[in-house]
């Protein structure tokens, strides 16, 4: 299966993990990440590769979520694959505006593939992708440790890794982590929705489903205009990058 998948991947491009469906209705845990998150970490992965080779093709982006019944992990998942299709549609769309579109900022050469596959496969999509952007996931942070030959890994520093949230500065000092791997401070920067707010405010009902996207694509303005807090995990220190 490595040779398989590193066929398909070439050296720059990238996973990203959207986790959905039972989180919808609200867990302590989980929430979703805003696209102010997906802007920063594409952005920090095009900069560094800006001068790649590879970027002579368009970069490939695979965007893997709860979308059919093979790829959902639980019962509520499978319930809900339209509403998390609707959801990252419509960041892909997005990105497409922010990378892609003729007078785009910051154009690039990016090609977008959501995929629909099961537990498996999604698995090592993430595991072997040079390139990789997990969402509040054990599934995905588990594919991101199961490799140490990424170029790059994004974690945001909330989520069910209650270690990771109580010890960050250590982790970051020590080394915990491989170094290729980061923590992004997506509490200090507001890049993220509550699932609990979600449901609190039924915004995952079909009528209400609106109500989510627009602050799920909302760009905040700290992502241009401010600091932004990054967390790389190397055995010196944490530090800021804008």
């Amino acid at each position: 299966m490595r040779e398989v998948f590193l066929f398909i991947y070439f050296n720059n491009d990238i996973a990203v993990h959207i986790r959905c469906g039972d989180i919808l209705f609200g867990h302590g845990d989980y929430h979703f990440m805003t696209l102010n998150y997906y802007l920063f970490c594409f952005d920090q992965i095009l900069n560094q590769s800006k001068h790649d080779v590879q970027l002579q093709r368009p970069l490939s982006v695979h965007f893997l979520s709860q979308l059919s019944s093979a790829g959902a992990h639980t019962s509520a998942d499978s319930e809900h694959v339209d509403k998390c299709s609707r959801l990252v549609h419509a960041l892909v769309f997005k990105l497409g505006e922010r990378y892609n579109s003729s007078d785009a900022k910051n154009k690039s050469k990016l090609q977008f593939f959501i995929k629909n596959d099961d537990i498996v496969t999604d698995f090592a999509s993430m595991m072997y992708a040079p390139h990789l952007i997990c969402g509040t996931s054990t599934f995905c942070l588990h594919a991101a440790l199961s490799n140490t030959h990424h170029k790059n890994v994004f974690v945001p520093d909330i989520g069910p890794w209650l270690y990771l949230n109580s010890h960050t500065r250590k982790i970051t000092q020590n080394g915990v982590l491989p170094p290729t791997h980061h923590l992004v401070d997506v509490r200090k920067n507001n890049w993220f929705l509550r699932s609990t707010e979600v449901a609190a405010k039924r915004w995952n009902t079909d009528e209400n489903f609106e109500q989510l996207i627009q602050p799920f694509l909302e760009i905040l303005s700290s992502i241009y205009d401010s600091v932004c807090v990054y967390y790389e995990i190397t055995n010196s220190s944490n530090k800021s990058m804008k």
